[in-house]
């Protein structure tokens, strides 16, 4: 019986061993994807020629106020809520509040848009492939929330 015992509790310890091995590969392939999805990405907007470094926050002639703005878009699962903070009239942080309808793998790839507003200081950057809708989201959510910022 003390034997039978012990074999059923080593094959539950392997069971629960290997389904952890499993979920560590499977969390290490998608980071490996995202970050790939992410440099394609990035090779696309050099080869297309894109310029949006060189866009400057002078966007039609908008001026932005600082403090900590908010603003909603409409994404592929519903609102989209963004927090947009401007600091000596530069945009330095957008950060997502709430996307609760958003599917998770869209909303991740979408989130690259951030950092191409950031960095060309303004809206005008191209949606996310894969992610349209979603990146189209955060993109009039960011939007919305300068208006509020425009001297």
């Amino acid at each position: 019986m003390k034997n039978k015992t012990f074999l059923v509790r080593m094959v539950n310890l392997i069971v629960v061993v290997l389904l952890l091995m499993s979920y560590q590969f499977i969390v290490k392939n998608r980071e490996q994807e995202e970050s790939a999805a992410y440099k394609e990405y990035q090779e696309a907007l050099e080869l297309a020629g894109n310029t949006i470094e060189q866009e400057s926050n002078q966007d039609e002639g908008r001026h932005y106020k600082d403090g900590v703005y908010t603003g909603t878009g409409d994404g592929f699962g519903g609102t989209i809520e963004v927090q947009v903070t401007i600091s000596e009239g530069s945009i330095t942080d957008i950060e997502i509040l709430e996307a609760e309808g958003e599917d998770k793998a869209y909303l991740t790839m979408a989130q690259f848009i951030i950092e191409d507003m950031i960095r060309s200081q303004t809206t005008k950057v191209d949606a996310i492939s894969g992610a349209t809708y979603s990146s189209m989201g955060i993109k009039q959510a960011v939007e919305n929330a300068l208006e509020g910022s425009v001297d």
